[in-house]
């Protein structure tokens, strides 16, 4: 397969972009804005802008708002106080960030549950007096692995099922709970790792942003009660309405804006502090690095990757195989949506399998389960670009979590995968 000239331009900017992201010569929304204007003015996308309206962005502001009404009410500061009186120390407070959240992503959007717990997590670093970013990598981790747990935990654990029930004309599909056994496993040994080498790994200088000063500088005294049970119940509503999104033919970004619209309305959250609660930082990373994702996929750039992997491994054993299929499903998704990843490993994990006699179902699962690894990047997922403003996080300070994260999944992958799948 050759290389086309959008492809080398595309597989370029990728790799300058990395290396400005790990060395921080310029700061990383700036690198991100660079990323989709060279990719424009090279001709290999259509616009620079087209990212700024998608599903992630308009979510994550409207969560910013409610998480601000969160604030500005004192609720999230009650709540932060009631767990800390349940966890007196970092390590358990560290072990509930992931537990909770992680579990409910098996159900629902990893974004929306990250964006939710936010100003909870803040209002509990604020009451245990731990710097943000102690327990935000390990919340984002979390998250993402969580929603390796079942089929309705990603897109891509759908679109997994999508193409083995077009490959197959309908003769196999993957079930509600076929990912449940190793995404079990990944969490648990997520949770295994942090729970013995979070202190180790995760930052403890960084400054956090503007969001954890405005929280310990408010005073909620004069706050009326009536203001308190709004706030509360407009959260636990978008919650719910988000739990049963698909059932109403809702989308979590639309329930995300209506419950800002009616707190500005009601003059929860004055318009003042509703702007100021948006992460733009966040916005530059989603809007401007998606392009990345969708140049490798358009022009044929990832799955010149992909093929180079497999003309290395093509002849290996089997367990090679199902080693090289995850991990190349977790480096892609760290560089693009793990929608965009999984479109591109799919057919090819399904192709190797046929031609190689292996369990189709076996690799297909390993693939996707390696999408779900995007914890290495703070571009990976969108989960992991929120976090970014409010602990203060640099790109380099993802590599080492979530770079031993990932080996422990893959290992966990190769052993355990066979067992469940077997590959003959």
């Amino acid at each position: 397969m050759a290389l086309t000239t959008p492809a080398i331009i595309t597989i370029v900017i990728l790799l300058v972009a990395t290396v400005l992201f790990v060395t921080e010569w310029l700061p990383y929304p700036l690198v991100c804005l660079l990323v989709s204007l060279s990719l424009y003015y090279a001709k290999v996308i259509d616009s620079p802008w087209s990212k700024l309206t998608n599903s992630n962005i308009i979510l994550i502001l409207g969560m910013c708002v409610i998480g601000q009404a969160m604030f500005d009410t004192g609720i999230a500061s009650k709540l932060g106080k009631m767990i800390t009186r349940f966890s007196n120390n970092e390590r358990m407070l560290r072990m509930g960030v992931m537990l909770v959240p992680g579990l409910i992503s098996a159900f629902l959007s990893n974004m929306a549950v990250a964006v939710c717990m936010l100003p909870i997590v803040l209002s509990i670093c604020i009451a245990a007096d731990i710097k943000p970013c102690r327990l935000l990598i390990p919340m984002a981790i979390a998250c993402g692995l969580g929603g390796s747990m079942t089929l309705i935990g990603s897109f891509g654990n759908l679109i997994a099922r999508d193409y083995m029930l077009e490959w197959s004309q309908g003769a196999q599909t993957v079930s509600f709970f076929d990912y449940t056994p190793i995404g079990v496993l990944m969490f648990v040994a997520s949770l295994a790792i942090f729970w013995f080498l979070g202190d180790r790994m995760v930052p403890n200088d960084r400054e956090p942003g503007d969001m954890i000063t405005q929280i310990k500088e408010k005073d909620y005294s004069n706050v009326p009660k009536w203001q308190q049970i709004l706030s509360i119940t407009v959260f636990a509503g978008v919650v719910v309405l988000m739990m049963l999104a698909d059932v109403l033919g809702l989308t979590i970004a639309n329930i995300a804006v209506w419950g800002a619209v009616i707190l500005v309305a009601l003059k929860v959250v004055s318009v003042k502090s509703a702007f100021a609660s948006f992460q733009l930082r966040t916005v530059f990373v989603i809007a401007f690095m998606l392009p990345i994702g969708t140049a490798l996929t358009q022009t044929g750039a990832g799955d010149w990757i992909a093929d180079k992997v497999f003309n290395l491994v093509g002849t290996g054993s089997d367990r090679l195989i199902l080693f090289s299929v995850f991990l190349l499903g977790c480096i892609l998704t760290q560089f693009m949506s793990n929608t965009a990843a999984s479109t591109l490993i799919c057919p090819i994990a399904l192709s190797i399998a046929v031609g190689l006699g292996i369990n189709p179902k076996a690799l297909l699962i390993a693939s996707i389960l390696g999408t779900s690894c995007g914890i290495m990047t703070p571009m990976a997922m969108s989960v992991n670009a929120a976090m970014m403003e409010p602990a203060g996080y640099r790109f380099k300070d993802w590599i080492m979590p979530g770079g031993v994260v990932c080996l422990a999944c893959c290992i966990l992958n190769v052993i355990f995968l066979p067992i469940f799948f077997p590959l003959h």
